[in-house]
């Protein structure tokens, strides 16, 4: 992955990894404004098996991508829908491929949200909410999406969840050749390849949400139970399982969503995002808040109970009446100041400041802080304090496992249980307050910001944000005394440095130097005795029975580099070209294109939803519900019947400790010899002084 984009966005993080693409976080500069965007990296083919296709075959994965943006696109400005910017395909360097780029929104998935967070009910409610309208503009535009799940579920900087990733979506009634969708939240239709609908992204939809009130567990899901077969009752079409602690109105609604048949399901998302806003309405005030309550109200051991009634019965209002109360305080009086003088004598006698502990350069002396230091002569021993030890014997600890105050041992849990009455009467839920038989709450929330902005512009980072981009004119220059030729920088020019001789024997022989040697066997002659042998001409010379001839070797011209020209050797010599883009004024050269950003504040306006009033930009209504009449309990307490019972179990707490005569350091026992530590007084450098003059 490059680290500079097209269009001038630069990588500065990575965010993901799914199956065949990867998600970056990048930056641009747009007027000085740093916007930021999430960016789709898919590089085409990714596997040698792709590299062996047709391009035919690569071609037809750009147009499904296509088709990916023409859908977003069709959704693009729904807040609850992740924004498109952009999309960008250039070729791969190897020619063989293509890299493709999707610019959109940067967001947040749940999955990391909820991570971070912790996970609230009326927060996940309102995430169904929102997901909701997000399919609602999708059924508008007949599209289903297919993969619901949380890492297609956002959060965005504005605190509004919406929906992304629309790589597996189809137009309803389009004919559906592979299914695609993810195991565990996949709805039973769309894995027994049966034709999608949109109750099918509402199942996968209540999916998510069960999980998230589940504490992060899907259906069915536990210690004994696999994922594997978890999911596989689930989509038997075994009912979802209720989930402990979550209101019942909520859970119904989720079973409703997660039907097994179609037909029973919420039939469009606006059905479903009604009946999610009627139980957020209900459970909208359920804040944990703290009270100023007396201490019998608190949730507290009934060791600390019965400690705090025996303070109150013996405290001092019990025991004493007004006029009791005069003269104990003249009796205490006089009892104070006399401790006060014997404790003064006490202390000069033990001399208080026993226990006072000296800082550095200071040991004690006759109780008394002086100048001085401790040493330990004797080998194997370590100081520590004024004492010197040695350690004997190291064994490991003995764990003790404990409860905290309060809390009893049962199996491998603490527990604790407590009973008292309930309150009976007219109560509120937590966050709301009694007026008379109706319970209010003020209920403050942000105003919905509304932006537009003007056509040719996109919303983007609060900022209405216009991106102008065309192919850059490209210019190539040589160097001077070069010529450009087909791309190339050419120059020619005359260097007779590089021509040499070369000889060469036309006439047959062995070169040596610049002459040729030619040795032949003589012809023997038998008709003349006086010449019995003879040359074949007399260039040759006749030694013996053999003819010698030497004469001038034929030279010709050469060049070591370069072509021969004439008597010349003309020598070329070629450079790449510089390749330059250049863009009107106005315009930025990136890559091979030119862009231009533009950016200009949005229109904004604010408004609050069906019941809020606008005031001093936040949107205020008060939220009144008729009180309840009967039994109630404390938060953590259960009601049964006219009791309150609490029941908490929380895990074990491990001490360690040591047998008789060993003593604990860190999580071992050690057994020590000690000795009192040599003490020396004055300060150590002269002392040490001293050791050594004597």
């Amino acid at each position: 992955m490059k680290r500079r984009l097209w269009n001038n966005w630069e990588v500065i993080d990575k965010l993901g990894q799914g199956s065949y693409s990867e998600v970056y976080k990048a930056v641009k500069k747009v007027d000085g404004i740093s916007l930021y965007c999430a960016v789709k990296y898919i590089s085409l083919p990714k596997v040698q098996k792709e590299k062996d296709s047709t391009v035919k075959s690569i071609d037809e994965i750009i147009a499904n991508l296509k088709q990916e943006i023409n859908i977003i696109q069709k959704l693009n400005g729904h807040k609850n829908i992740l924004n498109y910017l952009n999309f960008h395909q250039e070729p791969r360097d190897d020619k063989k491929g293509a890299d493709c780029y999707i610019y959109m929104e940067l967001a947040e998935d749940i999955e990391k949200y909820f991570n971070r967070v912790k996970r609230d009910a009326a927060e996940i409610l309102q995430l169904g909410i929102d997901i909701c309208q997000a399919l609602e503009v999708c059924e508008d535009k007949h599209i289903i999406h297919r993969d619901i799940k949380p890492s297609n579920i956002f959060r965005g900087e504005d605190g509004v969840f919406k929906l992304g990733d629309f790589g597996t979506a189809v137009i309803l009634g389009q004919e559906v050749k592979e299914f695609h969708g993810t195991y565990n939240y996949i709805a039973p239709e769309i894995y027994n390849q049966e034709t999608p609908d949109y109750t099918s992204d509402l199942y996968s939809l209540g999916l998510v949400m069960y999980k998230l009130l589940n504490d992060n567990k899907l259906p069915f899901a536990d210690k004994t139970t696999s994922d594997a077969k978890a999911i596989d009752q689930r989509l038997s079409g075994k009912a979802l399982p209720k989930i402990k602690g979550i209101d019942a109105d909520i859970i119904q609604v989720l079973l409703k969503a997660c039907a097994f048949k179609k037909e029973d399901r919420y039939q469009t998302s606006t059905e479903f995002a009604a009946d999610l806003k009627k139980v957020h309405f209900k459970i909208a005030g359920e804040v944990h808040k703290t009270k100023e309550v007396s201490n019998f109200d608190k949730t507290i051991s009934i060791q600390e109970m019965k400690k705090l009634e025996t303070k109150e019965r013996h405290s001092f209002k019990q025991l004493f009446n007004d006029d009791h109360r005069k003269k104990f305080k003249k009796f205490l009086g006089r009892f104070i100041g006399t401790l006060i003088i014997a404790c003064i004598v006490l202390l000069f006698l033990t001399q208080c400041n026993k226990d006072k502990e000296c800082k550095d350069g200071y040991i004690k002396r006759f109780n008394m802080c002086v100048e001085g230091y401790y040493t330990c002569d004797d080998e194997g021993y370590t100081l520590n304090g004024d004492q010197c030890e040695k350690v004997l014997e190291t064994k490991d600890a003995i764990p003790e496992i404990g409860c905290e105050k309060g809390y009893q041992m049962q199996g491998q849990l603490c527990v604790k249980s407590d009973t008292k009455k309930a309150d009976n009467g007219l109560y509120c839920q937590t966050g709301y307050t009694l007026n008379g038989t109706m319970c209010q709450r003020p209920d403050v929330r942000q105003p919905v910001v509304n932006a537009s902005c003007p056509n040719g512009y996109t919303l983007y980072e609060e900022k209405c944000v216009s991106l102008d981009y065309h192919e850059a004119t490209m210019k190539q220059t040589c160097p001077d005394g070069y010529n450009l030729t087909n791309g190339v920088c050419v120059k020619s020019e005359t260097n007779n440095s590089y021509l040499k001789k070369r000889y060469s024997c036309p006439n047959g022989g062995t070169l040596n130097g610049t002459k040729c040697e030619d040795v032949q066997d003589a012809q023997r002659n038998p008709y003349t005795w006086w010449m019995p042998y003879s040359c074949p001409s007399n260039d040759y010379q006749l030694i013996g029975t053999k003819c010698y001839k030497t004469y001038d070797a034929t030279a010709t011209n050469y060049c070591e580099q370069g072509i021969l020209n004439g008597s010349n050797c003309v020598v070329t010599s070629m450079v790449a070209a510089t390749t330059t883009f250049e863009c009107a004024a106005g315009y930025e050269v990136v890559g091979n294109q030119c862009t231009k950003a533009l950016a200009q504040a949005p229109n904004v306006t604010l408004s609050c939803d069906t019941g809020y009033e606008l005031n001093d930009k936040v949107c205020q209504k008060v939220l009144t519900l008729p009180a309840e009449n009967g039994y109630h309990c404390d938060e953590g307490y259960t009601l049964d019947g006219s009791n309150c019972k609490l029941y908490s179990q929380v895990a074990p707490t491990t001490k360690y400790k040591c047998s008789n005569g060993y003593e604990l350091r860190d999580d071992k026992c050690v057994k020590l010899d000690t000795k009192k530590a040599k003490a020396h007084y004055g300060k150590k450098e002269e002392s040490e002084n001293e050791e050594t003059a004597s």
